[in-house]
Parts: C-alpha cells; sequence; structure tokens
C-alpha cells in the first residue's frame, strides 16, 4: 500500500482521484457490456474477417517515388525492411521500431491498408498503398488465427460503443 500512495503522490495523483478514475472505467465497461454484451456473438460472426488479427510493418513515405525505390529494394532483396525503415519511414512508429507497427485488429487499421492486407500471405510486400497519411509499403509478418478471444469481444464492443456514441452526438447536434 506504502509503494501505491508513493507512486501517486510521485504522478501527482490523488487517492480520491485515482479511486473515481478506477470507478468511471468501470462503470464504462458495465456500460458496454449491458449495451453490447448480448451482441458480440453476432456482431462476430457477420463481420469476423475485420476482427483478424495481423502482425505487420510498414516504412511510410510522402513521395511515391521513394515508395516505389524501397519496394524495389525490397524485391530485390538489397536492404532490410528494417533498415530501410529506419532511414525512409515519416512514420514515429514505425521509424523508431524499424518498421514494426505491432499486432492489430484488421479493424483497427487504416481501411486502404486493410483492404489491400486481408488476402495476402505472411512475408509478402506490398505497396506502395496510397492514403492521407502519405504512401505505406506494408510487410505481412504474421497472421493470428481467428478466434472470439477476451481480447475480440472488447473490442466489438468498443466498436459498437463507438458507432452508438457517434451517432447519439450527430443526433444532439443535428436536432438541436
Amino acid at each position: 500500500m506504502q509503494e501505491t500512495i508513493a507512486w501517486l503522490d510521485q504522478q501527482r495523483i490523488s487517492m480520491e482521484d485515482w479511486v473515481q478514475g478506477i470507478r468511471i472505467k468501470l462503470l464504462d465497461k458495465q456500460l458496454k457490456e449491458f449495451l453490447f454484451g448480448p451482441s458480440v456473438d453476432g456482431e462476430y460472426m457477420r463481420n469476423r474477417d475485420r476482427y483478424k488479427r495481423v502482425a505487420i510493418s510498414q516504412i511510410l513515405v510522402v513521395d511515391l517515388a521513394t515508395a516505389w525505390k524501397i519496394v524495389q529494394l525490397l524485391r530485390e532483396g538489397q536492404a532490410s525492411f528494417c533498415a530501410l525503415a529506419l532511414e525512409y519511414s515519416k512514420g514515429k512508429t514505425s521509424q523508431e521500431k524499424g518498421g514494426f507497427v505491432g499486432t492489430r485488429f484488421l479493424v483497427e487499421l487504416i481501411p486502404d491498408v486493410a483492404e489491400a492486407i486481408k488476402n495476402v500471405e505472411e512475408g509478402e510486400i506490398l505497396g506502395p498503398i496510397q492514403t492521407k497519411l502519405g504512401y505505406h509499403v506494408v510487410k505481412v509478418e504474421k497472421w493470428f488465427p481467428l478466434q472470439l478471444t477476451l481480447a475480440v469481444r472488447e473490442q466489438i464492443m468498443e466498436s459498437l460503443f463507438q458507432s452508438w456514441l457517434q451517432n447519439k452526438l450527430n443526433n444532439i447536434v443535428y436536432h438541436d
């Protein structure tokens, strides 16, 4: 308990604020479960491909010529993905981690990137894929099996909740 209090002091968080934060998080979780818990299975069955998990690496650049140069170097085996990401990527995460951006659900990716990679084999290089951020050169590192895990369930509830919230906000804005 002493360590917790010391940590809270160091973070400049009062015990009351910490307890209130925990209450809010629990209420948030209970509300999502109440509103959307019963519909998670149906949502998963209708849209399971959106909840596929993939480990990806990417290099994000601002111009098409550089993107094609990177793709060519990679396909010819003249450079490693990691080295090129460190040198060229404008994406903060991908540059700092040598291209690796992590394991994501397809639904969490930029739609154009998700669409481009959804049927690609592990190890394949794609791109350039143009988005509002620039040009993406993507490598699919690993696909994970489809399973309705706790993480997938929480992701589905979060997506449903965010859509519900957006709908409520739109109703307030357009009806007031």
